[in-house]
């Protein structure tokens, strides 16, 4: 049974395994969507992770969550939370975001954007 749970474990890609286990390494917290953008800066954060995904398959969106007028995006790398959230601030103006990179062992990277 062990050998068999290990090749298990040896079959399943690291960006499978994290979507799985529900773990991430990016972060993203947009606060005060507006209710007119909310709609548009989904399927762009979503549009993002497609195209993040093809260029490089451990490169994913974990979660996508609206939660009344906040949006919470997960990822399984840091980088692809950091560029989605420049992104952003590209695409609207008024927006306003600050990084924080966890110390090590972690590789978590936390971004909290605002619409002002």
């Amino acid at each position: 049974i062990r050998r068999e749970k290990l090749l298990m474990n040896l079959l399943v890609c690291p960006a499978c395994r994290m979507i799985k286990d529900k773990l991430y390494e990016g972060k993203l917290v947009i606060e005060h969507v507006p209710n007119q953008t909310a709609d548009d800066l989904e399927k762009m954060i979503h549009a993002y992770g497609a195209r993040a995904y093809e260029k490089d398959c451990q490169h994913r969106l974990v979660d996508v969550q609206r939660i009344k007028d906040y949006i919470v995006v997960t990822t399984t790398e840091n980088q692809l939370a950091t560029k989605l959230a420049k992104k952003i601030k590209d695409a609207f103006n008024r927006v306003y975001f600050r990084a924080t990179y966890l110390k090590a062992p972690s590789d978590v990277s936390l971004i909290k954007m605002s619409f002002i």
